[in-house]
């Protein structure tokens, strides 16, 4: 059934149960969205693997379970039957909050490379002194 071109999906069931037959419908345009904004994607897909990421999403998790858990079952039951892995879910449902996230921790990863090398944390420098009276080179 459609409706000027949007699908329309009858489902019946817990919240889990409805999102896991939406997940099942829909699994191949969840799949298309994600391969159509690989390149925009794979950058949170990356970020929330790693500790910060990890805990930006165990945040979400938490707060969700807590005052909306109708709301992680529904979100568990699309990974489910769209057969995409929860944290992908997760990006794409929280995508804002992921990618402002994701750029503060870019940022903030140049900051501390540019802190390094200013106070010379990381590398050497090589002093040449060439006057008259002395001849000096320093690592």
């Amino acid at each position: 059934m459609t409706s000027n071109g949007i699908q329309f999906y009858r489902v019946r069931g817990t919240h889990y149960e409805c999102a896991r037959h939406i997940g099942i419908a829909c699994r191949e345009l969840i799949k298309k969205r994600i391969e159509d904004d690989r390149i925009y994607l794979t950058p949170m897909f990356n970020f929330i693997q790693t500790t910060d990421g990890h805990k930006l999403h165990q945040g979400f998790i938490e707060i969700i379970r807590k005052t909306f858990p109708w709301y992680w079952d529904e979100i568990c039951g699309l990974a489910d039957g769209s057969e995409i892995p929860l944290e992908q879910i997760l990006v794409l449902n929280f995508e804002n909050e992921t990618q402002t996230a994701y750029r503060l921790h870019e940022a903030q990863k140049v900051n501390h490379q540019q802190e390094d090398e200013e106070t010379g944390a990381k590398g050497c420098t090589t002093v040449l002194i060439n006057r008259l009276d002395t001849k000096c080179i320093s690592n």
